[in-house]
């Protein structure tokens, strides 16, 4: 009798850890799940964002620093420096660089960093421009009088970058007691401009 129940507890304990190993094989399922989400989830938030550099110079001639910025983003570098006049106020020249496959930066124009798809993109900015013009002598017709909106190409506008915006500028030609209207500027997100992009 001794053994009979000897023999029914081995069996026992047997089933109860074949039981045990399969809940715990079935719980590292949602675990190692969990894991992949999570890191999947991280990789989302590391969005590829523009580097720029922002840095001083010495200048020789009285007015105060020149200042250098420099913004890469994939193939396209833009380098802007600012110029400071006697009264301190900035003029900035800008510089546009496409990177090769041989990994080297050089120097290129506007149009020169967009592929195929860039008449959409300068129609886009242009339509956008519109609207900021008519915005503004709507509001101020005395600084517009006698002037009308001219579509440009993308080698007669103002290219930059900041966080995770290409950002497009133009002035209007306005008089100088009405540069606080002359010019816009259109905003397009890295997302938006990836199709335009070499």
């Amino acid at each position: 009798m001794k053994t009979i129940t000897y023999i029914i507890s081995i069996v026992i304990l047997v089933v109860l850890n074949s039981c045990s190993t399969k809940s715990s094989d079935h719980n590292k399922g949602p675990i190692s799940s969990n894991d992949q989400s999570s890191n999947l989830v991280l990789n989302e938030q590391k969005k590829e964002l523009i580097n720029c550099q922002k840095l001083e110079m010495e200048n020789e001639n009285s007015g105060g620093p020149i200042i250098v910025e420099v913004c890469e983003y994939g193939k396209v570098k833009i380098e802007k420096k600012g110029y400071p006049n006697y009264k301190g106020q900035y003029s900035y020249e800008t510089t546009i660089f496409l990177k090769d496959d041989g990994g080297r930066f050089t120097k290129t124009t506007n149009s020169g960093i967009f592929n195929d798809k860039s008449p959409t993109l300068q129609k886009m900015i242009n339509l956008e421009l519109k609207k900021k013009f008519e915005e503004f002598s709507e509001s101020n017709p005395s600084c517009f009088e006698g002037i009308t909106f001219t579509p440009v190409r993308l080698d007669e506008i103002e290219i930059s970058m900041e966080d995770d915006d290409f950002i497009f500028s133009k002035d209007f030609g306005l008089c100088s007691a009405c540069l606080a209207l002359d010019g816009a500027s259109i905003s397009i997100s890295l997302n938006s401009m990836q199709k335009f992009l070499k």
